[in-house]
């Protein structure tokens, strides 16, 4: 060594220590809560609102199941009258679990097609195939519906079901 060399006399260099991973800083856990609790709100108002469907879900399995019923069966088993008979009580049973009971229990005839209507924002009900529903129950003549005016009546229900607020 060089007494006179002031270079000499410096150690090496030396390298700071590694910053472990654990435990992570305050921003981390932050982020992490944050992030749990937005899981979370979003599981719970998914099964809320899941619960709160249920029942459209039950009213569209009944729809297929009666549309099945009237496409599959000969006029004997299940005529016209018990398909609007049938598809009159789908609604009002959708209807009374939608809406308040006080609301909506008194409604016959031409006030609950035009509550129908309301509530989906359509005006399928108060037409002249959404009237047969209710006018055809109380005609002295058995109602004739075919085919198409069945699937037409399935089609309006199904988008009430799927569409009411």
């Amino acid at each position: 060594m060089n007494p006179t060399d002031p270079l000499a006399e410096l150690r090496d260099i030396h390298l700071p220590t590694e910053f472990g991973t654990w435990p992570p800083a305050l921003g981390w856990w932050v982020l992490s809560l944050l992030a749990i609790i937005s899981l979370l709100s979003a599981i719970y108002f998914f099964i809320r609102w899941y619960k709160k469907t249920a029942y459209r879900r039950v009213a569209l399995k009944e729809l297929r199941q009666l549309e099945k019923r009237f496409q599959h069966s000969s006029a004997s088993e299940f005529s016209a009258t018990d398909f609007q008979q049938a598809l009159v009580e789908l609604l009002k049973r959708t209807t009374l679990t939608a809406f308040p009971r006080t609301e909506v229990a008194g409604l016959t005839g031409e006030n609950w097609l035009l509550c129908l209507d309301e509530t989906a924002n359509i005006q399928a009900f108060s037409s002249d195939l959404g009237r047969r529903l209710v006018m055809d129950r109380f005609s002295a003549e058995p109602p004739q519906l075919d085919v198409k005016s069945a699937e037409s009546l399935i089609r309006i229900s199904r988008e009430w079901i799927k569409k009411h607020r």
